[in-house]
């Protein structure tokens, strides 16, 4: 088999993760196909929960949105389909993860973690005063609580511009990234796909060609090659898309990214009366309608006694159950 034979091989395995991840175990979390089975009872003791958030402690195990994971028999992946070990998992990461919760509602037993919302390129510039960091295609807001991998502080990183950077986070409506987690990967650490991660602007149908990132770290992704997978929805102005490159993406004044790989991201699907337990931030804000990461959320349904009313931008724990393509929220703290 040739190399653009093998290449191939390898990009369609990764555009098609979620038909060959779950032909072998049912339920779990997906960016589309057929609803999975998620019944939402457990066992006598447990619930089966749906859980997207940051990692805020390991070892042993992991804990996400408040409860604690024993994941030791988990099945681990990317959010391109590619496996991982379960030492991979860091504190950090942002994952959605499929498992059982206890009736104590902090101890559960984790069956797939996946690592999402992680953004793989070249760095451009470090703001010491804005404390933001720039990669091509992306902009990355650093706090106190950020998890810093590979430096010790951004003047440091400041001194690695071209270098491989991830970034971990919730990307907020301005198109920049609340960092939990940025490493400085060495370059024998390299990963062999690069990725973005934004909403599509300036779409050019006709050129194949598209806009990613906020104002000041706009690249531009040519997806005239890209394999997609026929079930994702269209590639359209506004849309959140990610993307993989087995080629570093270009920086410089015309920043440009050449796609192997584009996916729109879409409605998870779930089936009905799913526990739901969501940590991120509040986006695509519309009253009581809102998102957190890929999960439409409906705060409608809170008692007057637990109703909240967030801004885009603003932190947000969410427990809820899935209902019709989102969460019904049950609980909602800012």
């Amino acid at each position: 088999m040739g190399i653009f034979a093998v290449r191939c091989a390898r990009m369609l395995l990764a555009v098609f993760p979620a038909a060959l991840f779950l032909s072998g175990c049912s339920g779990g979390v997906s960016d589309g196909g057929a609803a999975e089975d998620l019944s939402g009872s457990g066992t006598a003791a447990t619930i089966k929960t749906v859980t997207y958030g940051r990692v805020t402690s390991v070892g042993p195990g992991i804990t996400v949105s408040g409860v604690r994971y024993d994941h030791s028999g988990a099945i681990y992946s990317d959010d391109q389909g590619s496996a991982l070990r379960g030492d991979e998992i860091a504190l950090g990461m942002i994952v959605a993860l499929e498992g059982d919760v206890d009736s104590s509602g902090v101890r559960g037993v984790a069956r797939k973690v996946v690592v999402v919302d992680d953004i793989v390129a070249p760095l451009v510039a470090v703001d010491l005063v804005a404390r933001t960091v720039t990669v091509v295609g992306a902009r990355a807001q650093v706090t106190s609580t950020t998890v810093l991998v590979g430096f010790t502080s951004l003047e440091a990183l400041a001194a690695h511009a071209g270098e491989l950077v991830v970034l971990h986070g919730p990307m907020a409506d301005s198109g920049v990234m609340a960092a939990t987690r940025i490493e400085l990967r060495a370059a024998a650490l390299a990963s062999r796909w690069f990725k973005g991660r934004g909403v599509v602007h300036r779409l050019d149908a006709t050129l194949t060609d598209f806009e990613l990132g906020p104002e000041g770290a706009v690249a531009k992704v040519c997806y005239c090659h890209s394999l997609r997978n026929p079930a994702d929805p269209a590639i359209g102005e506004g849309r959140t898309i990610r993307i993989w490159s087995l080629t570093s993406p270009v920086a410089g004044t015309a920043q440009l990214w050449v796609s192997d790989q584009a996916r729109v991201i879409g409605i998870p699907v779930l089936a009905n009366n799913v526990h739901v337990e969501l940590d991120g931030i509040w986006t695509a804000n519309a009253g009581t309608s809102g998102q957190i990461g890929d999960y439409p959320v409906d705060l409608s349904a809170l008692s007057a006694d637990r109703m909240v009313q967030p801004i885009a931008g603003q932190a947000i724990a969410v427990k809820g159950t899935w209902f019709n393509g989102r969460v019904v929220a049950t609980r909602a703290t800012l």
